[in-house]
């Protein structure tokens, strides 16, 4: 008799501060704060940590996001036109 390993993969889930849906992790866009300097960062490649919110690759929860003030009370902190600029070009580049 063989035996069978049963691996669970584990899937990581997060919720989109757009439309409140919960998706995987790798499909959604992360906009995070940097702990140490405060830097907005999008899509960071390396770990790095601080505060992180995530949207989906549309720009209806990009504006839902915006219009409702969400990013920058999920980050706990005010974010710059400069920031939101980059951030608006990101998603209209992709």
């Amino acid at each position: 008799m063989s035996k069978q390993n049963n691996i669970t993969e584990k899937i990581s889930l997060r919720k989109c501060v757009g439309c409140q849906k919960l998706f995987e992790r790798t499909s959604l866009i992360r906009i995070m704060s940097e702990k140490s300097s405060g830097n907005i960062l999008i899509e960071p490649e390396k770990k790095h940590y601080g505060r992180s919110v995530y949207l989906c690759k549309n720009e209806y929860c990009l504006k839902n996001a915006l219009k409702k003030n969400k990013l920058s009370k999920s980050l706990k902190k005010k974010i710059s036109d400069t920031n939101l600029e980059k951030i608006k070009g990101y998603f209209k580049a992709s």
